[in-house]
Parts: C-alpha cells; sequence; structure tokens
C-alpha cells in the first residue's frame, strides 16, 4: 500500500533523472573530446589505418584504375552528434588525408614502335607508376589521355614492369629513323622498346623546349625505377664507360655505357664500343687527342 500511493511520483522522478542525465551528457561530452577514445583514434596517424594498393583514381589517371577512396562512417560520433555524414567525413578527412602505395610519377605522350615484321610507330599516352617493397613500378599506356577521356582504356597487355630492366640508351631519332625527334631504348629481359618523344614543333607551348629535354626526362625517370636491374638478365658492360664522338668536334662528344655500348666484333676485344651505326667513334678515331669535357664527369647506368 505504501508503494502504490508512491509508485506514479517515483516512477516520474526515474523517468526524469534518466532524461536528465542523457540531457546531461549531451551537454558535458562535447566538452571532453580531448581527452575522448574517438580523438585518440583519429590523432594516431603514425600508426597508419591501413594500406591503398595501386595510386588514387583520377591522378593522372582519369577514371583509368586506381582506387576510388570514400568516407562512409559505420556511425555517428556519439560525443559530437548528432551530424550529418558530409559533416563527420569532413571532419575526419581534415586529420586523415588519404595516402596510397604508388604515386603517379610522370604522364605524357611518346611515340612507340610496334613490335613484329610491319613494325610501326604508335603514338600512346604513357602512365608511370611508382612501386614499393612489393610491387615494381609500371609503364602503362593508353590510345587516349585518361584525363581528358572518360572512355580511354588502357592498353593492358601493353604495361612494362620496370625493376628487373636491364638498361636504357638514349638514341639521335635519325637512328630509328625519326629524324625530328630524341629516341631510347628501354633494354628488358624479353625485348627491346623503342620510344621517341614527340619533335619539336608537337611540343610547341608545352613546358618541355625541346624533344631532347622531354627525352632525358622520361630517361632520368625510368632509371630511377630499376630495383633489380640485371638480376633475371645481366646488363652489358655494366661499370664500363667509353668517351663516344660524332665528329672531330668535341662538343659532339658523350660518355656512353652499360647498353649504350655494342658488343666488339673483334675476336681480340671483348670490351665495350662505341656504337658506329649512331655515328659515334671513340674520341681518339675522331682526331681528338685530350679527353672532352663531356667525358670527365662519371656516369652511372
Amino acid at each position: 500500500a505504501e508503494w502504490l500511493s508512491q509508485e506514479e511520483a517515483c516512477e516520474q522522478a526515474m523517468l526524469d533523472y534518466d532524461n536528465g542525465k542523457r540531457e546531461h551528457v549531451k551537454l558535458c561530452a562535447p566538452n571532453l573530446y580531448d581527452q575522448s577514445c574517438e580523438k585518440a583514434c583519429l590523432s594516431q596517424l603514425d600508426a597508419g589505418c591501413g594500406v591503398i594498393e595501386g595510386s588514387v583514381q583520377g591522378e593522372q589517371l582519369g577514371n583509368a584504375g586506381g582506387v576510388q577512396i570514400g568516407c562512409s562512417p559505420p556511425q555517428q560520433s556519439w560525443i559530437l552528434g548528432p551530424e550529418d555524414q558530409s559533416s563527420q567525413c569532413e571532419r575526419i578527412t581534415a586529420v586523415q588525408k588519404p595516402v596510397s602505395a604508388q604515386a603517379v610519377l610522370f604522364a605524357g605522350w611518346l611515340w612507340q614502335q610496334t613490335w613484329g615484321p610491319s613494325a610501326s610507330w604508335k603514338r600512346r599516352y604513357f602512365v608511370l607508376e611508382s612501386g614499393d617493397a612489393v610491387r615494381s613500378a609500371r609503364l602503362r599506356s593508353f590510345k587516349e589521355d585518361p584525363t581528358e577521356s572518360s572512355n580511354a582504356q588502357e592498353q593492358l597487355d601493353d604495361a612494362i614492369t620496370l625493376w628487373d630492366a636491364v638498361g636504357i640508351a638514349k638514341v639521335a631519332g635519325k637512328y630509328l629513323k625519326r629524324e625530328d625527334s630524341s629516341c631510347f631504348l628501354f633494354y628488358h629481359f624479353y625485348r627491346t622498346f623503342r620510344f621517341c618523344a614527340p619533335d619539336n614543333a608537337e611540343l610547341a607551348g608545352g613546358f618541355f623546349s625541346s624533344s631532347a629535354a622531354l627525352r632525358d626526362h622520361w630517361v632520368a625517370l625510368l632509371k630511377s625505377t630499376f630495383k633489380f636491374k640485371g638480376v633475371v638478365k645481366a646488363s652489358p658492360f655494366e661499370g664500363v664507360s667509353r668517351c663516344c664522338c660524332t665528329s672531330s668536334d668535341p662538343a659532339s662528344c658523350a660518355l656512353l655505357s652499360g647498353v649504350e655500348l655494342y658488343k666488339s666484333k673483334s675476336p681480340f676485344n671483348s670490351g665495350g664500343v662505341c656504337p658506329s651505326d649512331q655515328g659515334y667513334r671513340y674520341f681518339k678515331k675522331q682526331g681528338i687527342d685530350r679527353l672532352p669535357p663531356a667525358c670527365l664527369l662519371p656516369k652511372f647506368m
């Protein structure tokens, strides 16, 4: 009988307590966010949250490959909520920036000679994607610029794995019958690839002042990806250099090494020789007595 007379008042008191506690937590919790586990979790950037394999979608690839990174929290923050997903994601991405395992090092148009008896030159858009500790860098190709065309299709069979390449050599365009271009040979253990940068007319108004400047940029970046160069197939004349010139003018000389040199046809010479079919001869055979300045600096292939 005693409870019955107080039941309604007691239940109302309990309800008021529960509601009051809930409201108090809503008002109090945001002031304690700096001491919360939620903030501690979001702030552990040094530990990392996971690995995104591949480059990020849209990074010089348009919609052609790459990982699309989204934000979809499993629930609202009970400390800072209620908030909509857009506001929550904006708050989270302010401290957690997406980082991928790969990145695009460079991209642009090159001419590539096709393989086979009916070889011809095709203009392709190439994307140089970096590697990491367990994945090789790759040279990917497209018929169209993927950043400008949503229909650009990657030529999957033409992708080149880079870290176990044999070497790379710059050559004059006329060597490959492309007089106005600067070219390079990319030696792999299964075949040799032939590339040429667009000629000066194609590059007019662009970032690179000449075909040779663009070619040299590609060569430097590609060389930097050779992690296991010569492991599958030994690089010829590794560490061997020759001062080669195209005329008696010392300014025509270059220090060639590695795959840039040819095997001598002489049975008495097992070393590398200057590539005569490109117009090069050893500097002394061009009538130059002193080592030209271009050959004084060390060069590593």
